[in-house]
């Protein structure tokens, strides 16, 4: 047997029968929130089953949301906080290892460049011994 949409609201009507005002407009605002159809029949047997009272009772207020949103954001807040800050202690650990790389480049270059420098100078100096020997040698002979 087949419920068209009028006997399933008298079966609303009788589930809500010698309920308060209060009660029945809790029970369609809950329905309209959670975008439950009153004629639902999960709807009409948890409301019979009398569960639908304890949801009702036990809802929480839109106070109790808004102070748990807070939280939720608080949470929220400490947590991105956190990772940020230990992505900054990442980065500034990365750009150290990064300056130090370039210190100890620049002080191999600079290292090469006065070995070079040293190389010629000591070669000049070879070659001006040599030939001041040479000509001293020279001069001897002569």
């Amino acid at each position: 047997m087949s419920y068209g949409a009028a006997d399933t609201k008298s079966l609303l009507d009788i589930a809500l029968e010698g309920q308060s005002e209060e009660y029945r407009r809790k029970v369609l605002e809950l329905a309209f929130k959670g975008k439950i159809e009153p004629t639902d029949p999960i709807f009409l047997i948890l409301l019979a089953m009398g569960r639908l009272e304890v949801l009702i009772q036990e809802s929480p207020k839109p106070e109790d949301f808004e102070l748990a949103f807070d939280r939720w954001v608080g949470r929220i807040n400490k947590t991105l906080a956190s990772y940020e800050r230990v992505a900054v202690e990442k980065q500034e650990g990365q750009i150290a290892e990064a300056v130090n790389s370039l210190v100890r480049q620049t002080e191999l270059k600079r290292v090469g460049t006065s070995a070079r420098s040293l190389v010629v100078a000591a070669g000049i100096l070879l070659t001006t011994l040599g030939i001041g020997a040479l000509m001293g040698w020279m001069g001897l002979l002569m």
